[in-house]
């Protein structure tokens, strides 16, 4: 018994294929007969550095586009923007609010200040510049 009695017995004769002319020349050797592991490594590190790279810039502008939404919704702008606003009505509903009052209101009730009306301030600031 030989050691390749499992090899099945070829009984055709191999096609045309198989066959090499001359004019084809010597036979190529195989593609991957010789690896170069450096350009390999150069590759993998290559993409390691693209890789990482593309993690710090998508993180980054998550971080600053989570830092945005989070000022527009939380903290104060879109909020701010609202109490700014029903602070203004309030003021307007009760006659204190916005340059254009033409009520009085006390500044400081502690050493008797009252604010004027805008207008009625502006006009004694030309008076006394004026020299009237």
């Amino acid at each position: 018994m030989s050691g390749h009695e499992h090899t099945p017995v070829i009984h055709d004769h191999a096609d045309e294929w198989h066959h090499h002319e001359r004019a084809e020349g010597l036979p190529q050797r195989e593609h991957t007969a010789a690896i170069d592991s450096g350009l390999i490594m150069r590759w993998m590190v290559g993409i390691l550095i693209f890789v990482v790279g593309l993690i710090v810039i998508v993180s980054t502008y998550f971080a600053k586009y989570a830092t945005q939404l989070r000022a527009e919704r939380v903290e104060t702008t879109i909020f701010a923007r609202d109490a700014t606003l029903a602070q203004k009505e309030a003021e307007a509903a009760l006659g204190i609010g916005g340059s254009e009052s033409s009520a009085y209101k006390w500044a400081d009730s502690t050493t008797g200040q009252v604010q004027i009306p805008i207008r009625q301030a502006m006009q004694k600031v030309v008076e006394r510049y004026s020299g009237k």
